[in-house]
């Protein structure tokens, strides 16, 4: 599907419904809460895989994508599949490599949507409800949503002895996927909900370089207009913030 990769920027907003205020929650968010910790303490890369499949048939994939994240304190870089997000503390940069695009955007204070353990932080205080389970070291927890909603379920797995999480498996309205002229049709061939699996692998702690998050590497501004490096020199800017 062309526009798997809304998931990640979509689903946290799609889910902002009042949560319920449940031991259970609040007992999942204090769990998450040491495992946002860990990464904030010490600068970390891992690998992440997304499936997609219709919720009825959840051993049949209809799409994948891969990628790589890293992240050092508010610093965030990623690359899925063919684009690529820079952030930090002044911009957020999109490099769209088929398109040759480079978007820039002023940073707001608010937590990068693409971050997934800022998603689970946002998803969680949507639920109504949670349960827990115990295998070895990992703890699982099944979250419920609204009958009715963008979301059905979410499971989430952590490595409770690493504070690493390790996977997210969604159960939500297909539409949520879609691009924008397709946000209102569910396509033949796919159901009205989706199961997505998110696995987070391969974690290493990586020292601070802050140039891998500078700006400077991509762009440059000459008076008030926006330039790329060398280094981006067929790609095209496109500023998203007006007076940026």
């Amino acid at each position: 599907m062309r526009y798997f990769l809304t998931l990640i920027i979509s689903i946290a907003a799609a889910l902002s419904v009042q949560a319920q205020d449940t031991v259970a929650i609040a007992k999942a968010i204090n769990i998450f809460r040491r495992v946002q910790a860990k990464s904030q303490q010490q600068p970390v890369s891992f690998e992440v895989n997304y499936t997609y499949s219709n919720e009825s048939t959840p051993g049949t994939l209809l799409d994948s994508l891969k990628g790589k994240i890293e992240i050092s304190g508010e610093n965030y870089r990623s690359t899925l599949d063919n684009t690529e997000t820079i952030r930090n503390a002044k911009y957020s940069i999109v490099l769209f490599k088929e398109d040759k695009l480079m978007y820039l955007a002023a940073n707001s204070k608010s937590a990068s949507p693409a971050d997934p353990l800022e998603t689970l932080n946002t998803l969680l205080k949507g639920a109504t409800n949670s349960t827990f389970r115990t295998e070895k070291r990992n703890t699982i927890i099944n979250v419920s949503f609204p009958a009715g909603g963008n979301c059905k379920q979410l499971s989430i797995t952590i490595d409770t002895v690493s504070q690493r999480l390790l996977s997210m498996q969604y159960i939500l309205k297909t539409t949520l996927l879609m691009g924008e002229e397709m946000k209102n049709e569910v396509p033949e061939g796919y159901e009205e909900y989706a199961q997505v699996k998110a696995s987070f692998y391969n974690y290493k702690d990586i020292p601070v370089n802050s140039s891998r998050f500078d700006e400077k590497a991509f762009f440059y501004k000459d008076g008030d207009a926006f330039k790329v490096t060398p280094e981006y020199e067929d790609y095209n800017i496109f500023v998203g913030t007006p007076g940026l």
